[in-house]
């Protein structure tokens, strides 16, 4: 029987047989990656409830040290968001990295548009395609 695992939406097809018990061990990094959401409107726009700290709809994955990123397609429209850390508004950062910072905007002008978003938790800021296009590709 095939089985696929999707922790932290990386996916890992694992043939068992039912006869046979298996120890799944995540790597350091997996087990002690941040929860990072991109809360807002965005959020809405891609089917979830807006402003949701906790939404996984707009979580971002760790792709490297203290590196995060998400990528979906957008409809056309004007959008605000945060990035927030851990389920709640406790840590956020908004605009130029600043913690509760104002909104970041991302004005969206073609439906099914692919943004790539980048969060450095380093520097608490956050980039994407089409504010930065230079800098995220």
């Amino acid at each position: 029987m095939l089985k696929t695992i999707s922790p932290q939406w990386k996916r890992f097809n694992l043939s068992l047989l039912s006869s046979v018990t298996l120890a799944l061990s995540l790597s350091s990094s997996a087990q002690t990656a941040l929860q990072v959401i991109l809360p807002g409107t965005i959020q809405k726009a891609l089917g979830g409830k807006e402003w949701d700290p906790a939404g996984e709809i707009t979580r971002m994955l760790e792709v490297g040290p203290d590196l995060y990123e998400f990528i979906a397609a957008f409809p056309k429209g004007n959008y605000e968001f945060k990035v927030a850390i851990g389920g709640g508004w406790s840590v956020n950062y908004g605009a130029d990295g600043k913690a509760g910072g104002d909104n970041i905007k991302l004005a969206v002008n073609n439906d099914q548009t692919i943004v790539r978003f980048l969060f450095d938790n380093k520097t608490k800021i956050l980039k994407d395609s089409l504010n930065q296009a230079a800098e995220v590709k």
